[in-house]
């Protein structure tokens, strides 16, 4: 069990935290300069310098949100400037540009589909995945209506209609397999 009372203060951290962060910009400002993004996403090290492997592109994210990450700590405007400038300018469109038609980094819809679809879920882990493939099925294939919610309202209206209208087509299936089941 941790003991609160004997716990440093955060004052006597102060100094070291300080120390570290600086250590940390030194890192990343080195990775900045030195390391060609050409080759992937730098992971490890080897031989002393940053590397990556091709399972390791998915850090990418990282790569660039360490520097934000710092100006959270830190208040360092430089950071968050490089941060931010890096990711819109070398991160994939559907994370870094908002203005694509439904980014996939927003799943609000998703999230009330699976809702409503599970509204009439029997409790079983078996309805609850039949429930979560019917309406992702529907969510992909946009069967009539779907599809003309979805291009012909547009925006989010279309974008969250278009997950309402899969999810109520999952929760009528899903209702008459319950249904069956019982």
């Amino acid at each position: 069990m941790i003991d609160l009372n004997s716990a440093p203060a955060l004052d006597s951290l102060k100094p070291k935290l300080d120390t570290f962060f600086g250590l940390a910009k030194q890192k990343v400002e080195s990775i900045d300069r030195e390391y060609d993004d050409a080759n992937g996403s730098p992971v490890f090290t080897v031989g002393g310098k940053y590397t990556t492997r091709g399972w390791t592109e998915w850090t990418e994210g990282f790569r660039y949100g360490i520097s934000i990450l710092h100006f959270d700590a830190t208040g360092d405007e430089a950071s968050l400037k490089s941060g931010r400038d890096r990711t819109v300018a070398s991160m994939a469109s559907h994370v870094s540009h908002i203005g694509v038609h439904d980014h996939g980094g927003i799943v609000w819809d998703e999230i009330a589909g699976m809702y409503i679809t599970l509204l009439v879920a029997p409790p079983t882990i078996t309805a609850w995945i039949l429930g979560f493939m019917l309406f992702r099925a529907f969510d992909i294939a946009k069967p009539w209506p779907i599809r003309d919610l979805d291009h012909r309202l547009g925006g989010g209206v279309g974008i969250m209609l278009d997950d309402l209208a899969a999810a109520l087509y999952a929760l009528i299936l899903l209702a008459l397999y319950g249904w069956l089941m019982t």
